[in-house]
């Protein structure tokens, strides 16, 4: 299991303030990733060209899923993702998506349950943090028919990032993996991790403090294989 204290401190260099949880103390999610590049979760999303990779608008999800009809699409926002709260507990889950169930996810070391309709593609997991509630939460987007209201989720390329939230800051956290998040919202609670690219290909390294330099010289090639959805500390 990755450091607990590896995500905050790369955070403190971000915003320059005390540290967010990924435990914000904002407990991180232990995503493996190799020293020299980044693993797959899965082949993307295949559309019919990139363009339309990184402008399809959300499908709808299946019928009745916690609560939400398939008149409505779900959308990723900074707080939620379709109907599900990024504050919500495993137990509250489960009252609002009747079938949501556990699992066990090599990519998730703790407390995970899957929403159903979704192929296991979307979780909501907790983990413990540094916050008075003892706990926080993450909504875990791998499933390309979830995608922000801008149309961007699993299979856009970071160019596509790019144009719709302007430069990204692209954050290399050791064994987690690398996300992007926009500069001018560093402590967005939504984060695209990336893969698709040689970490060691980009000059000047990858340490929390040279990050910022670094991130325009990542391609715009690079995919998004998740998105992350943290929850405010309670």
């Amino acid at each position: 299991m990755c450091s607990l204290m590896s995500r905050e401190a790369s955070l403190d260099l971000w915003t320059k303030r005390p540290s967010l949880p990924f435990t914000l103390a904002l407990t991180v999610l232990a995503i493996r990733c190799g020293a020299h590049g980044t693993q797959s979760m899965g082949k993307p999303h295949q559309l019919r060209s990139p363009a339309l990779a990184d402008s399809a608008t959300a499908p709808l999800a299946p019928d009745k899923v916690c609560g939400r009809s398939k008149q409505h699409p779900w959308v990723v926002t900074e707080d939620s993702v379709g109907p599900i709260p990024a504050t919500i507990s495993l137990d509250e889950v489960k009252r609002l998506c009747p079938g949501a169930r556990d699992v066990v996810d090599s990519l998730v070391p703790y407390a995970a349950v899957a929403i159903p309709g979704f192929d296991s593609k979307l979780l909501v997991a907790e983990t413990e943090a540094a916050v008075p509630s003892g706990r926080m939460s993450v909504i875990i987007v791998r499933t390309p028919l979830v995608r922000t209201r801008q149309g961007l989720g699993v299979g856009s390329t970071l160019a596509g990032l790019r144009q719709r939230l302007g430069p990204m800051l692209v954050l290399g956290l050791n064994e987690q993996g690398f996300f992007a998040v926009p500069r001018s919202r560093r402590n967005s609670r939504v984060q695209f991790r990336l893969d698709g690219f040689d970490p060691a290909a980009v000059p000047g390294g990858w340490t929390p403090a040279d990050t910022a330099a670094q991130s325009d010289l990542v391609p715009g090639t690079a995919r998004v294989v998740e998105i992350q959805v943290w929850g405010s500390p309670t």
